[in-house]
Order: structure tokens, then sequence, then C-alpha cells
């Protein structure tokens, strides 16, 4: 199918655009996004769809169904994330954030935009959708938690999901789509570990376990003791990023926290990473007489795409927006995504990148900086991708 194929209304690129803009000057934390909830449900309830909502909480899921036979056809999950980020934005745009330390930098506004803008053009198509779709704008992406939530409470069943898509803006080049095979994302875990030792005064190191040479030594020794026992093909990353212990530069502290986060591109290297950890941290607390206990604190699945939902992203971006339109990614992110909690075993997925990097309209900053930002324009043509990846998965990927 092609572009004029779709019916679509009038001032609808505007429209994408200005409900962007509006969520940019009006960004909300991970669990807060009460107001951004509420204005989503006013859209959903306009266009006339079902709505699933959390009594209470944040995030809403709309769903359509094939008006012809909603029982007995195939259900697509589309999912963009609504939450922002608690950093004060730096740029001079016209929609900068009105909500002081809260920005939408890594362009989950664009995402909800863009989603809003696919869901009216599918209504104006309804007789080229041959199934049934959930929209899910999720809440509490970026603590990593949103996604296993709604899992949790039943977004893949009532219907059975057959497929989940996923999508992100990304610097690479403006107006492009970044598709991979197979892993896209890394499985992340993070963790605390809790270092018990006994306090006192600094003068008398005899009498105490000092829990900060506990914590120390751990972070020297345990990251190289496991990435040592994996294949250097693993692509394993284990980092502290926080130890924090004491009150004064004479008193033993009694504990001290260390925290950190072991990425993996394979959910087995990780599992087995995070056994290791467990059992290195406390032998090496023994040693000294300490006592140390981690905990997990969040477990992100990798993301995984399927290629044959792939190929029919590719076939829809070329039919959208040309031949050359296409990037194929070589390189997966050590980032992670909980985009990954939705892509069951029996579940196909993908996810897949749209790019706003260009050096001419300066817009080259990255993801989760203060200056980050993107020409809007890039979010009609990402709709119309949506629409036409799903027309195309009901028909299994037919020009």
């Amino acid at each position: 199918m092609k572009i004029n194929d779709l019916e679509i209304r009038d001032g609808l690129k505007e429209e994408i655009i200005n409900f962007r803009r509006y969520l940019h000057q009006n960004p909300e934390l991970s669990n807060f996004e009460f107001n951004t909830t509420k204005v989503l449900k006013e859209e959903l309830e306009k266009l006339g769809l079902e709505i699933v909502e959390r009594k209470n909480k944040t995030g809403i899921v709309g769903i359509f169904k094939n008006p012809n036979n909603s029982e007995n056809c195939k259900t697509i999950l589309i999912r963009a994330d609504i939450d922002a980020l608690p950093m004060e934005e730096l740029t001079n745009c016209p929609y900068k954030s009105q909500t002081k330390n809260v920005m939408h930098s890594c362009g989950h506004d664009g995402h909800t935009a863009a989603l809003l803008g696919a869901i009216k053009i599918i209504l104006d198509n309804k007789d080229k959708i041959n199934g049934n779709i959930k929209f899910l704008f999720q809440h509490s992406e970026e603590l990593g938690s949103g996604a296993k939530e709604w899992v949790d409470e039943g977004v893949l069943s009532n219907p059975n999901v057959d497929a989940v898509l996923g999508y992100h803006v990304m610097p690479i080049p403006e107006g492009k789509i970044g598709i991979k095979e197979n892993e896209m994302c890394a499985a992340s875990t993070v963790f605390e570990i809790l270092i018990k030792g006994v306090g006192g005064h600094g003068a008398y190191p005899h009498k105490n376990i000092n829990p900060i040479f506990i914590g120390t030594d751990i972070i020297q020794k345990v990251p190289g003791m496991i990435i040592n026992k994996f294949d250097a093909l693993d692509s394993l990353v284990i980092n502290f990023c926080t130890f924090n212990g004491g009150t004064k530069d004479n008193i033993v502290p009694e504990s001290v926290r260390l925290s950190g986060t072991i990425r993996s591109l394979k959910n087995s290297v990780g599992k087995k990473a995070v056994e290791m950890l467990e059992k290195l941290s406390k032998n090496i607390a023994e040693i000294y007489d300490g006592e140390a206990t981690v905990n997990i604190l969040a477990n992100i699945p990798a993301v995984e795409n399927d290629s044959s939902l792939n190929k029919i992203i590719e076939i829809s971006a070329k039919n959208i927006l040309g031949e050359n339109s296409v990037i194929f990614l070589q390189n997966a992110s050590m980032g992670s995504e909980d985009f990954g909690h939705l892509k069951q075993k029996n579940i196909e997925g993908a996810y897949f990148y749209i790019g706003y990097y260009n050096e001419d309209k300066k817009y080259t900053i990255s993801n989760h900086n203060p200056q980050f930002d993107f020409d809007d324009s890039i979010l009609f043509p990402l709709s119309l991708v949506t629409v036409e990846t799903v027309i195309n998965y009901f028909n299994r990927g037919d020009k």
C-alpha cells in the first residue's frame, strides 16, 4: 500500500506536532503522568475507542476491534512511552518545558503524539484494518517498571496479543527507519549491595570491621572475576555507579551501600552474572568478617526482534518513505528498554528507530541531554509507517 491509498484527515500533521509540543511543555515524571493520562483519555474518548485504565494510576490503553470479525483475527499491540526525566531543560525552543526540573529529553512526547496520530489514521481507514489493535500509552519506562506492570495487569490478554510493536527517536539520520535483526537492546539488572561491618573510631581499626574496605575490594575484584568467566563475544557489562557511606573523617561507618548495573545481550548471560555477583560479594565480605547482601532492584529482559515482523517494518517504511529510507543497524544497544517485558515467547515483536540527527538543522544532541530536541516533522511519517506496518502485519507483509 502507498500513502495515496490512505485517507488522511486535513491538518493531521499539525495536530501531531501541536500535541507533541503540548506534552513537551507539560512533562511528568515516571508514575506521576496524571495529566498526560487524563489528556490521552479525553482524546481516546473523543475517538470512540474502548479504554482500559489503571485505577488511581497512570498510563492508559485504547482498543480498536475489527468491526467485521474481532473474535477470529489477530491482535497487535503498539506501545508508546509517556514519562519524562528529572532534569532542567536548557533549550531555547518556544515549547520549552514549563515544569521545573522535569523535561522530555528522551523523546517520549514524540512517541506519544505519533501514536495518537496513527490512531486517527487507522480510524479513518477502518476498512483496511483486518484485526484488533491495542494502543498502549505506557507509564514509567524510565524506571523500567511500566511495561511489566501492564503485563501483570493483563494487557496481553482479552483479546490475546499476537504481536507487539514499539519505536524510539534516535540519533540516526533524520527521517530514516533503523531496524536490526535479533538483539536490539540489552537486558539490564539494577542491583544494590548492602555491606555491614562494625563501626567505631577511626584511630582504632583493630576494633572495627570497615565496610568501606569491603566495598572497595568488591568493586576492584568482582567485575573482572565475573567477566573472565564469559566468552568475550557475550557483550557483558558490569558497572558500579554509586558508593554511599560514612559521616565523618574519624568515624568508621557501620554499613555502606553500593549500586550498579549489569547489561548483556542474552538474558541467560545476565542471569548467570547476577548469581556470580551474589556469591563473590558474600565471599569477599566474609574474608573481612563482614556481611554483604545483594538485592535486585530491577530486571529488564533483552529486546529481541523477530525477522518476520522486521521485514514487515522494512516493506512498510519503503512503501511510505521510499526505497532508501531504511538503515540496517549492525550493533545492538547496551541500553535497556522495558519493551522487552511485552515481547513474550509466544508473541512476535519488533522495535525500531526513527532518526532525528541533522547537522544542518543542529539536531545532533543525544537523548537524556538537557539540550535534546528534534524536528517534530518526523512524527507524521512515523505515524504513517506505524499504520502501514499494522496493515501489512494483518495481511502478512503483502505489498
